[in-house]
Order: structure tokens, then C-alpha cells, then sequence
């Protein structure tokens, strides 16, 4: 079975990839032996788990709590520790924002103006 790891240097993630071994423990056992990361770490990644599902490189992991998310996209965001992500300081306007599919929500948010703007 293919499971997912990342390379964690600091708190950012550098590099991502998939193994297939036994266990997740075997798994990170390869990648150490056979990729050793100076100043970093492999770290499982379940993406199943909305704690895991920003994980890409680029992204940052807080390994107080486990999980990955993006950089803040503006001052104007805060950070929604409940579904672990940034959003706009202005609550949304119709239900539940789906930010991993932009297509079904009905508002986009205007950064500049600060305003939730009704799609056309």
C-alpha cells in the first residue's frame, strides 16, 4: 500500500512523496536510510484527515498539534483551527464556504475591498 510522506525542515514542507512498504514505520525507516534529510524529518501524511489535507511543498506543519496548512494569504485572514484553514475575518454570507471546491460556493471574497462579492 502507497503512503505519503513529507520532508519537514523547520516547519516547512521541502519535498513530498509516496512509498509502498508495510508500515508506516518501515516506510519512514527506507526514507531515513536510504534518504536522509539533514536538519529535517519524514512525516507521515494521512490526507484523509483534514488535518493533513494542506499538506504540499511549500506548506508549513505545526507539530505541537499535527497538522500542515498554507501561508496566511493576507492580514485580513485568521486562522480556523476547527477546519484547518485561513479565512477572510468576515463571516461567509451563505452557509459554509467550501474551500476545496471554489465552483460550489456561491460568494468569492474580495481581499481588496474586504467584502464577500456574489458570483454571476
Amino acid at each position: 500500500m502507497k503512503r505519503n510522506f513529507a520532508v519537514i525542515v523547520g516547519t516547512k514542507v521541502v519535498n513530498v512523496t509516496a512509498i509502498d512498504k508495510n508500515t508506516v514505520e518501515e516506510s519512514i525507516t527506507f526514507l531515513n536510510e536510504n534518504f536522509p534529510i539533514e536538519n529535517g524529518t519524514w512525516k507521515h501524511i494521512d490526507y484523509s484527515s483534514p488535518k493533513h489535507r494542506h499538506c504540499a511543498v511549500n506548506s508549513n506543519y505545526n507539530s505541537d498539534s499535527d497538522y500542515y496548512y498554507d501561508d496566511k494569504p493576507s492580514n485580513n485572514y485568521v486562522y480556523d483551527s476547527t477546519n484547518y484553514r485561513w479565512i477572510p475575518n468576515v463571516d461567509y454570507p451563505d452557509g459554509e464556504y467550501d474551500d476545496l471546491n471554489h465552483d460550489n460556493n456561491t460568494y468569492y471574497w474580495d481581499d481588496q475591498n474586504q467584502v464577500w462579492v456574489e458570483k454571476t
